[in-house]
């Protein structure tokens, strides 16, 4: 009963494939990619996304050290970057234990890793802010002051033995919206820090500073980062959202480069007719101005899917598109699927049959972006709220 009632998320592996080598082209030549697992594999999957992408790059980079364990486990030896912040700050010997690489960007976290030192040198990867005021060192004010914090946690890491400076990033604020002088001044900022690490770092020999946008619109070493003065480095691009076939774009640009690599399906439940009139889900907010097919879908926001979405998203049986009828519900959705019936007969929507809730390709696909629009969200946030009671298959 519960089987025939669950919806799944289908993994594409040939996909993921396809995307990666897309976005190593944009990267451009000497450009390795560090895929971006996090949240669950932007709800994907951590682990089939990681299986899927394994084949391709022996670089990947998660936010907590919960999700690298995650990876760990499902078999991955190589290069595990840590990204979120100081998530290890209450266990640094967890990242010992599994071989993981450490993001820093103050004094405080270098001497709380540093005291936790466990015998062989640990990885880290030095943050530098340069503008978008989150993680690492600031360095797009003053430059004095950013040069004097920059040298406090270079003095500092070079008290520790045992922690071992490999890599320096940054993040793009704008990237996605191709705002061109904050990503200027960004990739100028970065480049000063480079020229400094030089001097002051030598073991620095990894860089990065590309996300899924940056990567696809200013390539993995922009602007003057492609001076050969920057070969010295070993160049990685961070790709996320990209990996798994959805633009970083809200309008939808570099879609065409990329192909969707999931597809969220929904069974039908109950497939009946009412009469004009009658009204649909709590709060009877919907009325039928028709005799109305009706399909009762297993799928809710306890599902992840959004209960601003009622009355507002739409399902695909194939290429028909169905609109939902009134308010999401806990665990079940009503959809109109009159005029899918009407082309197609009634098996369409027949109990056991399958919809299209996000993503796919083809026409019955369900395109990320417009429809967190009107969800009032990004993409992003969509996909990351599928919840993990929603099975995940391999295709």
């Amino acid at each position: 009963m519960e089987r025939h009632r669950q919806n799944i998320l289908e993994v594409d592996g040939a996909a993921f494939a396809h995307n990666i080598d897309a976005l190593a082209r944009a990267a451009g030549p000497g450009v390795s990619v560090c895929a971006v697992i996090k949240a669950g594999g932007y709800g994907i999957g951590a682990v089939p996304a990681y299986r899927a992408l394994a084949p391709h790059t022996d670089r990947f980079a998660v936010a907590t050290v919960e999700e690298a364990c995650e990876l760990r486990a499902a078999g991955h030896a190589g290069p595990l970057l840590v990204l979120g912040g100081a998530c290890w700050w209450d266990d640094p010997d967890t990242l010992w234990a599994h071989n993981l690489t450490a993001v820093v960007g103050s004094v405080d976290e270098v001497e709380r890793l540093g005291a936790h030192a466990s015998g062989r040198p640990l990885d880290v990867h030095l943050a530098v802010d340069t503008g978008l005021s989150r993680e690492g060192v600031y360095v797009a004010g003053d430059e004095g002051a950013g040069r004097a914090a920059l040298d406090a946690v270079l003095d500092a890491a070079a008290a520790h033995p045992a922690l071992r400076l490999a890599g320096v990033m940054t993040h793009f604020a704008n990237a996605d919206l191709a705002e061109a002088e904050m990503n200027t001044h960004q990739v100028e900022r970065f480049a000063d820090v480079l020229d400094h690490l030089t001097a002051r770092a030598p073991t620095v020999r990894i860089a990065h500073i590309s996300n899924s946008a940056a990567t696809l619109s200013l390539s993995g070493r922009p602007g003057r980062l492609a001076d050969n003065a920057y070969d010295r480095f070993t160049w990685w691009a961070r790709p996320g959202l990209g990996l798994y076939g959805v633009s970083p774009f809200p309008d939808g640009r570099c879609a065409d480069v990329l192909r969707c690599a999931f597809r969220w399906r929904a069974p039908v439940v109950l497939h009946k007719r009412v009469p004009r009139g009658a009204k649909v889900s709590y709060g009877s907010t919907f009325t039928c101005a028709r005799d109305t097919e009706l399909a009762l879908l297993g799928l809710g926001y306890a599902d992840g899917y959004p209960r601003a979405l009622s009355g507002q998203g739409h399902v695909m049986f194939g290429p028909h598109r169905a609109p939902i009828l009134g308010r999401v519900c806990m665990d079940l959705i009503v959809v109109d699927v009159t005029d899918a019936v009407a082309a197609a007969g009634p098996g369409i929507a027949a109990p056991g049959a399958l919809c299209t809730v996000l993503g796919g390709t083809g026409p019955d696909a369900v395109a990320p972006w417009p429809l967190a629009a009107k969800a009032g969200t990004i993409a992003y946030e969509l996909m990351t709220s599928i919840a993990t009671r929603v099975h995940r298959v391999a295709q």
